[in-house]
């Protein structure tokens, strides 16, 4: 049986992931080559990939056995550094980020291992015509939730299908029936 994950465990499969990743896309394509991880003060993402080459990691990952979490985590990261820190979520960045996981699957219940240690006050919902989403988790309440409206000319899309209507509910909540989690 594995043992729970630890710094030194994040650091090491950081490693073998850019050892992986530089043999599929060449470093020289990279737009910034990272060398080391930390943990990060910014409870609401897993990680981050900052200028200076450092990726920083949720402490939510400590402690957990949320394996195939972390390794979609440090290549989405990954991606983010091959691609440029500027370049956002766009289609290049999608592209390589989907090359990088190549198949990797995360099983709900390793997402809410970690999420569930975050000390989350709030989850928001999103409604499509077809399916209801739930978000990871918040720390407060935004009006750009609180007040969406679809009809502004400005609406979001999830998965190509556009939120009628979102809504906060308290973390710990249980899940709308058939919610899928983001």
């Amino acid at each position: 049986m594995r043992e729970p994950i630890t710094l030194n465990y994040i650091k090491e499969r950081l490693t073998v992931n850019i050892a992986i990743a530089s043999k599929r896309i060449s470093k020289d394509c990279w737009s910034l080559i990272p060398h080391s991880c930390e943990f990060d003060t910014h409870k609401a993402k897993y990680a981050r990939a900052f200028p200076d080459g450092v990726i920083r990691f949720n402490p939510a990952f400590i402690g957990t056995k949320a394996f195939n979490k972390l390794e979609a985590v440090i290549r989405h990261e990954l991606a983010h550094c091959i691609v440029g820190l500027e370049q956002n979520h766009n289609k290049h960045f999608r592209r390589i980020n989907d090359f990088l996981m190549d198949g990797l699957e995360v099983p709900e219940e390793e997402i809410l291992e970690v999420i569930n240690k975050t000390g989350f006050k709030w989850r928001l919902i999103y409604y499509t015509k077809v399916q209801i989403f739930a978000g990871l988790g918040s720390f407060k309440r935004t009006k750009k939730y609180t007040q969406y409206d679809p009809e502004s000319g400005r609406y979001m899309t999830i998965n190509g299908e556009k939120v009628l209507n979102c809504k906060y509910v308290k973390f710990e909540d249980p899940l709308p029936d058939g919610a899928k989690l983001l």
